[in-house]
């Protein structure tokens, strides 16, 4: 394939694992449409911008149980529901699995266009997949499209295995309402990731990477969920179920679906639900002994996992038997308290507000109950530091007292003419009015 634009030639014979590649284009699209480097190249003629979008890819997964004149038939027809849907062209690149991968590993690419291809050739945008109202619609609409076709072709090929284009939460759900308690167990789990091309060949060659760990570590958790839901979905089968009165319905009006909770009915309720692990059925075939290593890490580590949420749970228990045993204790100490206080004499309080602490119960004396306005302060309470007002009324008290003791002028003192016209008694003015422990102050001279 020769690119016009950058002058590059690029050559796919020799890389391995493509069965096929074929275009699809609309019935008035010129015959060019059907050719790989004439429609690619007039793809990359037809955008100006240097960030323009080109293609797009699909990526679909195609049943190993078909062979592969019925794996190329679902590829091509999926192709031609793209074309008939945008009205774009679509090439479809079937892939099978290398010899050290999957085998299961079958899927197909779907290159499709930007621009609508007509009979004067490439068109406007399709905006419908670009729009972030229409465009997760359209994406879920085509799951919905893949797996319908996915599974006529299989049961047209008499495979009784289905596909869902469902999200685990809503399959568990529609195994819910209908009372199949194995199904809600097994799709409880969480969904993996992906692990990609690079993941995939670290572990190939026995490297390890995170996103590997992560999914051997979902995958274990995953398997133990589902062998606790199997557990608790056996216990609730073998339940009786109580009968309940039916209710009757107004009129015409539909009944409700029954609302059930996955969480709280596969939750386990105990220690004694964390049973075995799933027994895992060996692999037979090809890339058997891959599976089968790959199977066995898996064991081991929801074994690993089994062990280590027994002891977690048991260690909990133990926590919870202490605690409780240490607040029976608590309690039974703060009741006895408690009884012991009744009998004691409580003295008389009053709520006033404090500034500094808010509002609270404050004692206050005799001499202050009975005579507020006659400069007496109680004294606080031992323990309690004063208060502003508390230390202003202090010392207003101290400056009254000081003064009240302090002889007066004698009357007969002359006047001191002063130059304005009138007279003035004169005195002298004390070195420090305000009382205290001030080796300086001195009481004024008569």
């Amino acid at each position: 394939m020769a690119d016009d634009r950058t002058g590059l030639v690029h050559d796919y014979r020799k890389k391995s694992g493509v069965v096929s590649a074929k275009m699809f284009a609309p019935r008035d699209a010129p015959p060019w449409a059907t050719e790989v480097t004439a429609l690619w190249n007039a793809a990359e003629n037809a955008e100006a911008r240097i960030n323009s979008r080109v293609a797009r890819e699909l990526e679909v997964a195609l049943p190993a149980e078909l062979n592969a004149a019925q794996r190329e038939a679902l590829a091509h027809e999926l192709a031609k529901m793209l074309v008939d849907r945008y009205s774009v062209a679509v090439m479809a690149a079937i892939h099978e699995p290398g010899p050290e991968g999957d085998g299961r590993n079958y899927h197909v690419h779907l290159l499709m266009t930007t621009r609508v291809v007509g009979a004067n050739g490439m068109g406007v945008k399709a905006r419908v997949l670009d729009d972030k109202v229409s465009g997760p619609m359209e994406v879920a609409k085509l799951r919905e499209w893949v797996a319908v076709a996915t599974n006529r072709h299989l049961a047209g090929a008499g495979f009784e295995d289905r596909v869902d284009h469902r999200t685990l939460g809503e399959q568990a759900g529609g195994a819910a309402v209908h009372g199949d308690l194995d199904g809600v167990a097994v799709l409880s789990r969480e969904p993996t990731k992906h692990l990609g091309r690079a993941a995939t060949a670290l572990a190939r060659r026995g490297a390890a990477s995170d996103r590997a760990s992560g999914a051997v570590l979902l995958a274990s958790q995953n398997a133990l969920l589902v062998a606790e839901g199997r557990l608790r979905a056996l216990e609730l089968s073998q339940q009786t179920p109580m009968a309940r009165p039916s209710r009757p319905t107004r009129g015409n009006a539909p009944s409700r679906r029954p609302r059930i909770s996955l969480k709280q009915s596969l939750r386990p309720s105990d220690a004694s639900l964390i049973g075995d692990t799933a027994l895992m059925v060996r692999a037979t075939g090809a890339d058997a002994m891959l599976l089968n290593n790959q199977a066995t890490v898996l064991q081991t580590g929801l074994r690993a996992v089994r062990d280590d949420a027994r002891k977690q749970v048991a260690a909990l228990e133990r926590s919870l038997r202490t605690s409780k045993a240490l607040a029976d204790s608590v309690l039974r100490a703060a009741q006895v308290a408690a009884d012991q206080a009744r009998g004691l004499p409580m003295p008389r309080a009053e709520n006033r507000i404090n500034l500094r602490v808010g509002r609270q119960p404050i004692e206050r004396c005799p001499v202050a109950k009975t005579s507020s306005e006659s400069g007496i302060v109680c004294p606080p309470r031992a323990g309690t530091a004063r208060t502003r007002r508390q230390w202003a009324e202090l010392r207003r008290a101290e400056r009254k007292a000081q003064y009240t003791r302090a002889p007066r002028r004698d009357e007969s003192t002359p006047p001191v003419m002063s130059s304005f016209g009138f007279s003035a008694t004169k005195r002298r003015r004390p070195a420090l009015d305000a009382p205290g422990p001030n080796p300086r102050w001195r009481p004024p001279s008569p």
